[in-house]
């Protein structure tokens, strides 16, 4: 085994040149690859970025059009296009500069040679031969190993299991370029939190966060493992849609492509409510979606833009604002597109994210202009301010009390307090920041919402303030949790089937 550390300069000429080659292959018609035979250098293995010390040298076979002699040659590189695949690079014999494509001119005897230098991406790897004279064309593989170990990588690099289930770790000692050392042994030791390890296998026994470190030839690296209560959760995709998933990461599926912000459950958990945007500039419907995909545009007006919908908790409403002359104005209307109203208020001013209480006889939400929680009392109309300045207030699914962002604009702390304005406290870990949406459990035990830092989805333990965060959920915003899921309830079946066109009705 060779080590040529003066190669490196070389792999990194490699890199600029390796787009370049020659646009002349082999002629048209069939290729004949008996026509080329490795004489020496084929087959071989070693390191990474390792120059081989024996060439790669072949004989091309007679042909009636003419002389073996001073025949092209060329060698082109089989560029790696997944795992398991490496690069190799090549160079004529008097030159230094790797890349891609080199030729060589035979000899009286037939034979040319080439220079191998073996990239950084271990696998097999793989040189075409071609005689473009005679349409000759056949394949050299060779073996790219992983070099020494310089660290581990544990894998997954953090999850989510539910308590009493198990999981596999595939964390592996890896080389200077990140390839794995699948035949170097890893040990896997539990260092907190509500799990066990037996050789790769977790096991979660309880809610809570928990952390394996995995060890391998003295170096390490950490498993964090979210154990969360079961539930399955919807939300808005970065990429544009509405996702729902189980809150372990799995039964993962897109349940609309349809363009969406602000989704919530319907209490049934058959259905989602979210705001659409459309082609018209500032037109910004209600859409509703059954867990088949099927999308009703609730067309409530051509002009205005709606935000923030909630279902009330018979599931007869959808509350929402209305935005007009740049002023939101409290909305409420049927999940049929029927009814559209407005909520009476003895004290409007510019009014969002309305949440309807449990017994359906409030609502919390957010003037803009004071910035502050307000409560409306839906049958005389009169408003409360509790002179709190708060944004995306959520009613607890069981009692008065009303989560909602600590801020007087944009992310904030997670926060609850009473319906009376008793009791206000921040819960979870004070200096973490999240967006617009949050949402409850069904048991009134959790709330979900997205960290604006980590741009992850976070559990927290409204009694002990506890904060799991979601690993796989790095691009998922606007999180809900379905009604009917988790310990209190059955989870609706996913589905997979999904419109294109949505529906509008009036």
């Amino acid at each position: 085994m060779s080590r040529h550390a003066g190669w490196v300069a070389a792999l990194i000429a490699v890199i600029v040149l390796a787009g370049c080659g020659s646009g002349t292959g082999p002629r048209s018609g069939s290729s004949r690859s008996f026509g080329i035979r490795v004489v020496a250098g084929g087959g071989q293995e070693d390191t990474i970025s390792t120059l081989l010390t024996q060439a790669l040298v072949v004989q091309i076979a007679p042909s009636p059009i003419a002389s073996i002699a001073h025949q092209v040659v060329q060698f082109q590189s089989v560029m790696a296009d997944s795992a398991g695949t490496g690069n190799a690079f090549v160079a004529s014999l008097a030159s230094q500069g790797f890349s891609s494509f080199a030729v060589d001119t035979t000899n009286a005897s037939g034979q040319a040679s080439i220079q191998i230098l073996f990239g950084l991406q271990s696998g097999r790897a793989k040189i075409q031969v071609a005689v473009p004279e005679f349409g000759y064309v056949d394949t050299v593989t060779f073996v790219i190993l992983p070099g020494r170990a310089t660290g581990v990588v544990a894998a997954p690099k953090d999850t989510a299991l539910y308590a009493g289930k198990s999981g596999t770790l595939h964390s592996s000692a890896v080389d200077r370029a990140g390839n794995p050392r699948p035949g170097d042994p890893v040990t896997y030791t539990v260092t907190s939190g509500p799990v066990t390890a037996a050789g790769p296998k977790v096991t979660a026994t309880a809610l809570g966060l928990a952390s394996v470190l995995a060890r391998s030839d003295g170096f390490s690296d950490s498993t964090v493992i979210s154990v969360v209560p079961t539930g399955t959760l919807a939300a808005t995709s970065d990429s544009g849609g509405v996702v729902m998933f189980n809150i372990d990461g799995s039964g993962f599926v897109a349940l609309t492509r349809v363009a969406a912000t602000d989704v919530k459950w319907a209490p049934s958990g058959t259905s989602v409510v979210f705001v659409c945007p459309e082609g018209n500039a500032g037109v910004m419907p209600l859409c509703t979606s059954d867990l088949k995909g099927n999308v009703l545009v609730l067309d409530v007006s051509d002009t205005t833009a709606d935000a923030w919908p909630f279902f009330s908790r018979d599931g007869t409403w959808i509350y929402y604002s209305r935005i007009t002359d740049a002023r939101g104005i409290l909305d409420r209307i049927h999940p049929d597109g029927t009814g559209a109203d407005t909520v009476h208020t003895t004290n409007p001013g510019d009014d969002y994210w309305e949440s309807p209480s449990p017994d359906g006889d409030s609502v919390a939400y957010v003037d803009l202009n004071s910035g502050n929680l307000r409560i409306l009392t839906l049958a005389t109309g009169t408003v409360t301010d509790l002179g709190i300045p708060a944004h995306s207030p959520q009613w607890s699914p069981h009692s008065d009390l009303i989560a909602y962002l600590a801020s007087d604009g944009g992310a904030g702390p997670i926060a609850v307090v009473h319906a009376t304005g008793a009791g206000q406290h921040t819960i979870g870990i004070n200096t973490n920041q999240y967006d617009f949406d949050i949402d409850w459990s069904p048991d009134g035990q959790w709330v979900v919402g997205r960290n604006a830092t980590t741009t992850l989805l976070e559990l927290v333990n409204v009694t002990s303030g506890l904060v799991l965060p979601l690993g796989y959920t790095g691009a998922l915003g606007s999180p809900t949790w379905q009604p009917t899921s988790g310990d209190g309830g059955s989870a609706v079946a996913l589905r997979r089937s999904l419109r294109a066109a949505p529906a509008k009705t009036r």
